[in-house]
């Protein structure tokens, strides 16, 4: 990835991590794309960053509020210490959870950080496993 020269070698390999119940293409397709986008030009992936399903954004499933992702490390402690022992090239590789988020809750993350939502995950109990019928939880 094209990573800020400030941020370290670090920061330049990672695997994107999704849990579901069970794999479906449309799960797939979603990896790929976020993969894709760190392959573009001056852009990079990291922890707190957020990417709409479009302008404006639309759903990512048929029938869910869900229409943008937010990358976090991984919350699963077994995943999150592989980064400890994998390398590429020399360069550490890190884990970051996609997690799909409403507008809402993108909304919230823009205008009141990080921290806020990520209250109101723990607030509103957001499970690691992805339900695409969730509520908001903004």
């Amino acid at each position: 990835m094209a990573i800020p020269e400030d941020l370290g070698r670090e920061h330049a390999r990672i695997e994107l991590v999704l849990y579901v119940p069970e794999p479906q293409p449309e799960h797939l397709n979603l990896l790929r794309g976020c993969a894709a986008l760190a392959s573009e030009p001056d852009t990079w992936l990291g922890h707190g960053h957020t990417i709409p399903n479009g302008q404006p954004p639309s759903p990512l499933f048929p029938g869910s509020e869900l229409s943008a992702l937010l990358l976090m490390p991984t919350v699963l402690e077994p995943d999150a210490f592989l980064s400890d022992h994998l390398t590429d090239d020399g360069d550490p590789v890190s884990f970051l959870w996609i997690v799909p988020i409403t507008a809402a809750e993108l909304e919230l993350k823009l205008e009141k950080g990080l921290p806020a939502l990520l209250q109101a995950f723990d607030e509103g109990g957001l499970s690691h496993v992805l339900d695409e019928s969730r509520p908001s939880l903004a």
